[in-house]
This record gives C-alpha cells, structure tokens and sequence, in this order.
C-alpha cells in the first residue's frame, strides 16, 4: 500500500513535537506530509521547510486548506483547545478523516455534537490520548483482564509535576475558563494529566469490555498561581458499574513526580506509572511483590495505531471520538461539583527562582511557585483515597457531589 498522505493543522506548539514523529512515520514510508496550515505560518515556516518536509504546500487560513487539499488521507490537528470542536466539525464535513489532539470538546453538548457529525459523516476520527496507546499501558491493561488481582475494586491515580512562570505565561488561553466567549477550561484535569483520567476511565470498563459513564463525581479544584482554572485537584468519580475512581493531582511542586495508576482487585494490587514500569502487590501489602517495565514510545505509538487503522493494519483505535465521551462528562461534573477554583493563600505558598532561592515575585519564565507540603498531601491522598477536605488540609474546602442522572450540558462560567 503506498503512503497515506497527510495534512497538518497548527505547526507551532505541540505541532512541533508531532513533526518529529510525522517525520519518523515519512521515513519509514508509511506517510507523506503534503499539507500544513497554521495562521502564524510566518512565524513557524522555517520548521516545515526542511527534510524531509522540504515540498509541503502551505496555508495561513484554515477554510483555504480543507478546500484546497481534498485529495489527502486525514488531516492532523494540533491548535489551541478552544478551537478543537469546530475545527474538527468542519474537517468531518469537509470529508476528512482526523486525528484531533485532546480534549476534542469542553462540554458534554460538544462532545455530544462531535458525536453526531462524526456518526452522519462517518469519517475515522481519532483522539490525542497517546497513552492509551501506550505499549506498557496495553500490558497493564492485559494483566487485569486475566485476572492477576481478582475482580477489580477501586482504580487510584495521582500525577505531580513542577511548572513554571513560563508554562503559565506561554500562551493568552493557558489557565483560562474562557476566552473570546469559548470555554478552555484549562488546568490538571482538561490538560496535563487529562491522559491520567482518561486512561483512569479506560481501566474503568476493562473488565466489561463497554463504555462505563459517571454516576456522581465530586471534586475539589484549587489555585496557588494566578490563574482561572486549576492548578492542584482531586476527584471521586463513582462509575455506573460501581467502580469509583479518585484522581489527585498538581502542577505546584518543587520537582517533577512520575504520575501513576493504582488498581485494587480482591486478590493485589497492580500499579502502572508513566516510565512503563507495571508492580505488583499482594492485597493488604504496602510493598510491590514483582515488577517489569517495558520501553516504548507513546507519541509513535499512538500516531502509528492511526496510521494502520487508516490502513486497515490494525482493527483498534486506540481512542476514538466516542470514547472520550466519559472524559468529558467526568470533567464537566468536576466543575459542577467544585465551581469556581478556590485561591491557596499565600502563606500556605512559597516562590523560588531557577536556583530555588526565595523570590517575592515570578517574574523570569524559570520562575515557579510549590504548595508547601503538597507532596506529602498528594501521598497521603492518593494512598487513602481521600479528598483533601477529608484530610483536613488547612487551605482545602469540601466541595458536595454532583449527579449525573438529567444532566443537560454544561453551562458554567457564562
């Protein structure tokens, strides 16, 4: 078969980490990047000007683009969140088939309305959650279908990373709710450790085999940096086939944390974390019994599994656009449940330049600010399953669950 071509949407941002993985798949001759669009093409050309990207055609508006380039195979999109729904939406009714980065829709009205285009077009669209294509993922995921720890009882997740001044200054739509009245619902849970929760969900219907929705959730959101969104979260999520699922995370800490999945069965525990290393534990026991990790490459993973479904090499999409419908009705009840995220005050927050000296002010992009204690926090939260308004952190607030029998869409912030 020869080779699928391919458009690009959006060469600045994460486009630029795609195009090493495009260009990786070119070489090994099972693409052909012919087409990219980006409205700052000007500011970005230099990148898809050179091998083996030296030919591509190129547009500034999008419109020009699906119109122009009707011959290609799928088009990729990699822009801003507050664009992804309509931007996919008019890819699918252009003819396109498409890989969209995540989270493809904010509210659960979007999702839903992706949905229909999707199934009226029927165009293969895929999701940017690589790690559900991760090789290490697929094992853990095969070890708790054969049984290795008995029924599954409850799923935990916990994801702590270091972000700096610039992380939060890099971009008008980083932090905020909304922006030019669209929602962008930016923070842990719709951006950097979204894959967590997703992967969470995917665990949640493994043992079925069918798509689990929430129930309830109930989430607790808070702010140290001066932002709109999240930047330190937990959630319960209680799933329809009883399962619960508790998710902390935070961006506010002093150095970088592997996030991990903990899977309790009736007979141990199996714990998968994002170096590929899959432990094992005994029920009851605190310390792993076995453990391996497997070597892989989730960014390649997941747009290789694209490419041969597109090929029909492979008869598994990794993520489709149905199956992160529980993602975005998981996400939109945290909001229900928490509102608005509630400032960490000051003395519960330390500031520190490059160096981790003290500072007064963030002002260089290696600038960051840490939660104190938010590490031990995030242990004690994940190890017992605990919101932390039940741990009775000082600066935390309980925040009452949200049900999701009768809900109609999301309509905060408005």
């Amino acid at each position: 078969m020869s080779s699928l071509k391919i458009g690009l949407v959006g060469i600045g941002g994460f486009g630029q980490v795609l195009l090493k993985y495009i260009s990786r798949l070119q070489q090994e001759k099972r693409l052909i990047l012919e087409a990219a669009c980006d409205i700052q093409l000007d500011k970005h050309i230099v990148n898809i000007r050179q091998e083996p990207f030296s030919e591509i055609r190129t547009y500034r508006e999008y419109e020009a683009f699906l119109n122009a380039e009707q011959q290609l195979d799928a088009i990729i999109i990699a822009t801003p969140i507050p664009l992804h729904v309509e931007m996919g939406i008019r890819a699918m009714e252009s003819g396109f088939n498409v890989m969209l980065e995540k989270p493809p829709a904010l509210t659960f009205q979007d999702i839903d309305r992706m949905i229909e285009v999707h199934r009226r077009t029927g165009k293969i669209f895929g999701v940017g959650f690589q790690h559900t294509s991760e090789t290490s993922f697929i094992k853990f995921c095969e070890e708790i279908k054969q049984g290795r720890i008995g029924k599954i009882r409850a799923i935990t997740a916990t994801g702590l990373w270091k972000r700096t001044h610039g992380y939060f200054t890099r971009s008008p739509w980083v932090g905020k709710l909304m922006v030019e009245g669209r929602y962008v619902l930016d923070g842990t849970i719709n951006n950097p450790f979204s894959h967590l929760l997703m992967n969470c969900l995917v665990l949640a219907g493994l043992e079925s085999g069918a798509e689990v929705l929430p129930l309830s959730v109930q989430a607790e959101l808070y702010r140290a940096n001066a932002i709109e969104g999240e930047d330190t979260s937990c959630l319960r999520a209680v799933m329809d086939n009883g399962l619960e699922i508790f998710f902390c995370t935070s961006i506010c800490a002093r150095e970088n944390a592997i996030p991990c999945i903990k899977v309790y069965g009736d007979e141990g525990w199996v714990c998968w974390d994002y170096d590929g290393w899959i432990r094992y534990g005994k029920a009851g026991a605190v310390t792993c019994q076995d453990e391996f990790k497997i070597d892989c490459d989730r960014r390649y993973d997941h747009l290789l599994n694209f490419v041969q479904y597109l090929r029909q090499e492979t008869p598994h999409l990794s993520c489709s656009l149905e199956a992160t419908r529980k993602f975005v009705l998981t996400a939109n009840l945290a909001f229900e449940s928490a509102g608005l995220s509630i400032p960490v005050a000051g003395r519960f927050v330390e500031m520190k330049n490059a160096s981790g000296q003290p500072i007064d002010e963030l002002k260089a992009a290696d600038d960051y600010l840490c939660i104190k204690g938010i590490e031990q926090i995030l242990e004690q939260s994940f190890t017992s399953r605990k919101m932390f308004s039940e741990l009775e952190v000082e600066w935390a607030e309980k925040r009452n669950p949200v049900f999701a029998a009768g809900y109609q869409g999301f309509k905060l912030f408005r």
